[in-house]
Parts: C-alpha cells; structure tokens; sequence
C-alpha cells in the first residue's frame, strides 16, 4: 500500500518519508554521503523484513562563467553587455574593476545589462554565473572599454525658403546623437543665439526686407554643441 524510505547516517538509520508513488525526489540537498533504504508496506501486514539499499556521494556542480560576453556602446555612451546562459544560474553577477578593485554593480536574471549616460573613461566588467543553490563561479568573463565621447557633428545643410511674402522657414536634416538645435543669425560678423529647438525647422515671421545670414548647430545633453555650424544666407 505504501513505501517507507529511511536515511542512514552513522549507522543509524531514520524514516524521512512514507509515501504510496514508486519515487521520491529530494531536492537542493547539501553535498555530503547519502545512504538509503526503501521497505515495503501493507496496511494488513506490516512493514517488510527486507529493504533495498541504495547510496552515493552528492557533490555539487562547480558553476561555469559565462561565456561569448560581448560589450557595445550604444547611443555614444550607453555601455551594453550580453553574454550567454550558464547551465544552473539563476542569476549573473556584473562588477566593475577599477584599480584593482572589484565593485558589484547589478545582480540580473537576464542575459544582457546597459549603463547609460557613463563619463568618458576606462571601464572593465567582469561577469560572474550566481546558483541559488550552488553559489556564484569561481571564475567570471571580462571585457574592458576606453570610453571615448563622440564630436558633434552640426546639420549637413540647411536650407532657406521664403514664405508669405516676408516669412524665412529654415529646414536642416537630423545630426547623430543631436537632441537639439541652435539657430543664430550672424549680422556683421557678430553671431547672435535665436532660437533652440529640438526640432529639424523653424520659420521667423513678418520679417522685414534686406540680407539675412543664419547658421544652425547641433547639441546633444549628453555630449555638448557642435564646434562649427552649418550657414545660409538669403
């Protein structure tokens, strides 16, 4: 009707479980010897005499690193890791090494971490493979950057067009990384700030009739203003 399974330690041996299945798991156990007995039960005649018998050492996988990590810089500045999935890790370890020096930075279950916005610089990562049952691994894969902050570039071009009668609409394409644009208007060789959009046009209206020279620069909040425009006259 049912079975009883005993653990023996020194000897001595202890009824862990009865149950009415012809197997039993028992999971997450500590490394160490296991030794076992398994007798038979009817609800008319008892337990049986005879017991099978069955032991072994338990040893606990040693966790692997990850493998096949590969970092990217994303958006000019955005740091990305991704590496491959380790057998039994339930989650990864990221630490920066600076100096020597080991820094846990984020714990994840997934397979790829970005830090954004990071300063120009150096930058080594180590990833290490963490089991909740068997610890984090003893050895970790690295990658390592020399953070280099991109130029701006300012608009390739800007063009000019006459609206209304007396209206200037200004239109330029999109710059890398530009989260931005300054117009100036230079007049006389002296350069004055109009406007900031981050749009890729602006129209100035009612103006009145003579010569207008313009210029527009890019700026990103990450990485600054362009060092040079693009300029039109009209």
């Amino acid at each position: 009707d049912s079975y009883n399974i005993y653990q023996v330690e020194n000897g001595v041996k202890k009824l862990v479980i009865s149950t009415s299945n012809l197997s039993r798991t028992f999971s997450s156990m500590p490394a160490g010897e296991y030794a076992y007995e398994v007798a038979s039960v009817s609800n008319r005649f008892g337990e049986s005499a005879a017991t099978v018998q069955t032991a072994l050492t338990l040893v606990h996988p040693i966790m692997s690193a990850p493998s096949d990590l590969t970092l990217n810089v994303w958006n000019g500045n955005d740091i990305n890791l991704k590496w491959a999935e380790v057998e039994f890790a339930t989650a990864y370890n990221i630490y920066e090494v600076k100096d020597g020096v080991k820094k846990l930075l984020n714990t994840t279950e997934n397979l790829s971490r970005t830090f954004p916005n990071k300063a120009a610089g150096n930058y080594k990562y180590e990833v290490y493979s963490v089991s909740n049952r068997f610890g984090e691994s003893q050895s970790a894969v690295e990658a390592e950057v020399d953070l280099v902050f991109p130029e701006m570039a300012h608009p390739e071009s800007v063009n000019v067009f006459a609206m209304n009668g007396n209206d200037l609409f200004l239109k330029w394409p999109e710059a890398t990384f530009a989260t931005g644009y300054n117009i100036y208007q230079i007049d006389n060789g002296v350069k004055k700030l109009l406007y900031t959009t981050d749009r890729t046009s602006r129209s100035f209206a009612n103006l009145p009739a003579g010569d207008y020279q313009y210029e527009v620069t890019s700026f990103s909040d990450r990485f600054g203003e362009s060092k040079t425009g693009s300029a039109v006259n009209y």
